[in-house]
């Protein structure tokens, strides 16, 4: 194994705590503010030391006991340290860690905060009250659901929630060999129908609120999943709303309303199964109201109003129905105490109301300490999609109040030009220029930056041309891709399962019971995206460090690092992918040389070129590597026969595929052909398994990839972990290179 493969699986690990005595897995966690730690965010406090301050976080005695029960920081086997720590409000998912530079910091325990809260526990602050900002001890308890809530599906949250100022379509559609896809969307109840929107807020769990469109082509079995899915269990949503009431202190004067199931409309039509496994597979995007996308998941525009549409005339004119038009009332809809209103899920006790949230220049560093919580509920799609929504309009509203306070004159706004300004561009009429449409324009020209927006592409675009012609022609377009669905780090986070003990469980377990438990696994990501970005973040940090380099410090892959740029997409499988320029200090020179008069200098500046190619941009197969003697997995008497060189290069072609039928290997005696993806497939499961069901056989590969990359697994070998890649079609981690010269 190369220093790079080492270094890289090294700083891959320690993202994560592994205990050697316990055999657990966990996520690192700052032991005063519960939230979930970077590598380099870390800071390690001797547990002695800790226990001295532990007196200054005992909290509000206020606090419901049930909350304050579940912030108890426990000491393994440490009876006097556990005496020390009663009553105070700590992460109890952060551990006690044993690790340093010196003998004596191995040997003794610690305790984990992050880099905010560290400052704040020195002797002289602490003694005068000053808690660090996000501490749980500081108005930040929060608590965690229990199980009657986090069994509910998002039908059944959306019932519960008191903040009615957004109906719910849930979009749905299908196929024959095709996953069941949907959109959750959010929108805003039409504030011109007045009686009904009280009406809502009076009952607020009137199920025509919400309402389900199926759309589109569905398998029989396709259906029944969707509509069971979105049934309403009304024990369910009573048990959940009985509990809140009784331990949520904003549902303490609510009536239980009627429970009823949404509005269905089934606009789909019946198609053959053709008993694929993909046609069980489930995905489901969460949107918010956006003026540009006017489908919600539908296949057109006009199906959509079609959707729309049908909603108002089931709910007859007499109750709110959903429309996805902006208005101003964007910016109120989560104040004060409404977003605990909004989400029971994330805020079961409806506490951690900070001061921060309504201080617009400080509100989005209590967004983004929400959204990094180790609580799993907080990084679900509904809630992380509202915070992030916010985050933004309030990154937006704050970048243009600067730059019309900052400019070179003064801009007064009063409200009633500011109204008027908004009405006409909500309208579509013209804007008379004034210091309402001075302001609206400012706030525009911050926004066309937002992230996901083609304005963030655009931007995105110009930093890059700008670092070109600041420092020349990159040497290296690096893309990195990582897989969300086979990932010990998200399954940890997420606590679905106790992660190392779980894989191990599967040993035991037939072929079907193991698609059942991968296909669980795969679904993580789809209901925390949150924990996916920031995986992705974690990853990324560590590409950057260990394959890009530093310009002062470290020697990167590619030569001394002069500077890189960045630009993070979605792709189509909902992953991220990042795109990094890589610009080396020697780079500039070696492409004058080759240019050179000198037949000397070009022949040098060429085989510089030819050698960084060799060592870090190709791939070939290796002759007579060991992976290729291959004994034919049929019969089992001779070695295979691989296709020659031409017919490789033919398959790379869509109808050279066709023409060479995929064949990739044969045994002339058996006369037995091998494709690549069954010649993977046998090499890397036992003969019993060959002939189960496909989607079994996938399953077996995904755990053996996810077996052998948890760190307390033996390292896979590179032969094998290439064919396990190559028969899932999704490699754990792909990178692509290409060099500027080409």
């Amino acid at each position: 194994m190369s220093e790079i493969t080492k270094e890289l699986n090294q700083a891959i690990d320690s993202v994560l705590h592994f205990d050697e005595v316990t055999k657990t897995a966990s996520g690192k966690v700052c032991v005063i503010c519960d939230r979930l730690l970077k590598r380099k965010e870390t800071r390690k406090i001797g547990l002695t030391t800790f226990l001295k301050k532990t007196k200054f976080f005992k909290g509000d005695n206020s606090l419901p006991p049930s909350l304050r029960a579940g912030y108890r920081f426990t000491v393994p086997n440490n009876a006097e340290a556990n005496a020390t720590l009663s009553g105070c409000l700590l992460s109890p998912r952060s551990k006690v860690v044993f690790g340093g530079k010196t003998a004596n910091r191995r040997r003794s325990p610690h305790v984990l905060c992050c880099k905010d809260c560290g400052p704040g526990l020195t002797n002289k602050k602490l003694q005068s009250g000053e808690l660090p900002r996000f501490a749980i001890a500081n108005g930040m308890a929060i608590g965690t659901a229990p199980p009657c809530l986090k069994r509910l599906n998002e039908i059944e949250l959306a019932l519960l929630s008191q903040a009615r100022f957004r109906g719910h379509l849930f979009a749905v559609w299908g196929g024959s060999h095709r996953s069941i896809k949907g959109w959750h969307s959010f929108y805003e109840v039409d504030p011109a129908h007045t009686t009904s929107v009280l009406q809502a807020v009076k009952q607020f769990t009137d199920s025509n609120n919400i309402a389900v469109v199926l759309s589109g082509p569905f398998t029989p079995e396709q259906r029944e999943r969707v509509l069971k899915k979105m049934h309403v269990n009304v024990e369910w949503v009573t048990e959940a709303f009985h509990w809140l009431k009784e331990n949520n202190r904003l549902y303490h004067d609510l009536e239980l309303p009627t429970i009823a199931n949404p509005t269905v409309i089934d606009n789909s039509y019946n198609v053959e199964s053709e008993n694929s496994d993909i046609e069980i597979k489930e995905e489901m995007k969460v949107i918010f109201p956006d003026a540009t996308i006017r489908t919600a998941g539908c296949a057109d525009a006009s199906e959509f109003d079609r959707a729309i549409a049908e909603i108002r005339s089931k709910c007859a004119g007499a109750l709110p129905y959903l429309t996805s038009r902006p208005s101003s009332k964007l910016l109120r809809d989560y104040e004060d105490e409404n977003l605990m209103r909004a989400f029971p899920l994330q805020f079961p006790y409806g506490f951690s109301f900070h001061d921060d949230f309504n201080i617009k220049a400080s509100q989005n560093g209590y967004l983004s300490h929400l959204i990094s919580l180790s609580i799993p509920s907080m990084h679900e799609a509904c809630f992380v999609l509202v915070v992030h929504n916010m985050f933004e309009r309030c990154k937006a509203l704050n970048g243009a109040l600067r730059q019309v306070m900052g400019g070179r004159e003064k801009c007064d706004v009063s409200e009633e030009d500011l109204n008027a300004a908004i009405a006409c561009k909500l309208n579509g009429l013209p804007v008379v220029n004034g210091p309402g449409s001075r302001f609206l324009d400012s706030v525009h020209s911050v926004k066309k930056q937002m992230a996901h927006t083609n304005g963030a592409a655009a931007a995105a675009q110009s930093k890059f041309l700008t670092l070109t012609h600041h420092y020349g022609c990159p040497k290296v377009l690096f893309t990195v891709s990582f897989d969300d669905s086979l990932d010990i780090r998200i399954l940890v986070w997420s606590e679905e399962e106790d992660s190392l003990n779980w894989i191990a469980s599967m040993d035991s377990m037939s072929p079907e019971e193991v698609a059942i438990e991968m296909d669980k696994c795969n679904a993580i990501r789809y209901k925390y995206p949150g924990l996916c970005a920031w995986n992705f973040e974690e990853l990324m940090d560590v590409v950057l460090e260990s394959i890009v380099g530093d310009n002062a410090l470290k020697l990167g892959v590619f030569g001394t690092l002069l500077a890189y740029g960045l630009a993070v997409e979605e792709q189509g499988r909902n992953t991220l992918h990042g795109h990094i320029l890589v610009y080396t200090t020697d780079w500039n020179d070696t492409l004058r040389d080759l240019s050179s008069s000198h037949d000397q200098v070009r022949k040098a500046a060429g085989k510089k070129v030819l050698s960084f190619v060799d060592r870090v941009i190709s791939t070939e197969l290796v002759p007579n590597a060991p992976w290729q003697e291959v004994y034919c997995p049929t019969c089992n008497k001779g070695l295979l026969t691989y296709v020659d060189e031409q017919k490789l290069r033919n398959l790379r072609h869509k109808v050279g595929c066709q023409v060479e039928k995929g064949i990739i290997a044969s045994y002339p005696l058996c006369k037995a052909c091998f494709q690549g993806d069954e010649l993977a497939m046998k090499r890397v499961l036992p003969k019993e398994l060959w002939n189960v069901p496909e989607p079994e056989r996938k399953a077996q590969v995904a755990l053996d990839v996810l077996r052998n990359t948890t760190p307390t697994a033996e390292a896979i070998p590179s032969e094998q972990a290439i064919a396990h890649a190559f028969l899932l079609k999704r490699p754990l981690l792909s990178t692509t290179t290409s060099t500027t010269i080409t």
